[in-house]
């Protein structure tokens, strides 16, 4: 369906590149669609371009572009965090889950030896839970 009749606002123009020669912006149609486009002059005059530049200055189109930047910014930063949370928190499962394991092994399970239990309990990375169940099954076993 073709929209380009009704009358439409034009949203949240930013430049899209460094020499100003786009412009990325939404165009909102009554009763329609938000359309996200980008906008370049031509040779002939494009009527986006002018219809952009007379409802926005230069000046408020660097505003916004500066803001639009910033908000990617933060969002990029956000979205960092959250994902070295989540990388953080994948681990502590897995570091917990290793140990449920380690101590469902009959050896570890029966074993009276507190102090090689209690590093289990204590171990801070995987290979510190393989390390100390192995060195334990392999000291229980000598038995």
């Amino acid at each position: 369906m073709e929209y380009t009749h009704l009358p439409r606002k034009i949203l949240e123009p930013y430049w899209g590149n460094k020499e100003k020669t786009q412009v990325i912006c939404k165009f909102s149609y009554e009763g329609g669609p938000i359309v996200e486009a980008a906008v370049t002059d031509t040779e002939n005059g494009n009527p986006d371009w002018k219809e952009i530049f007379e409802t926005f200055t230069v000046k408020e189109v660097d505003d916004l572009t500066e803001n639009t930047l910033k908000e990617r910014l933060e969002n990029h930063e956000l979205r960092k965090s959250f994902e070295k949370d989540e990388k953080a928190r994948a681990k502590n499962d897995i570091l917990f889950d290793a140990k449920l394991d380690a101590f469902e092994i009959e050896v570890i399970k029966n074993s009276k030896n507190r102090d090689y239990k209690s590093s289990i309990r204590k171990a801070k990375t995987l290979v510190e839970v393989m390390a100390y169940t192995s060195a334990l099954i392999i000291l229980e076993n000598e038995k």
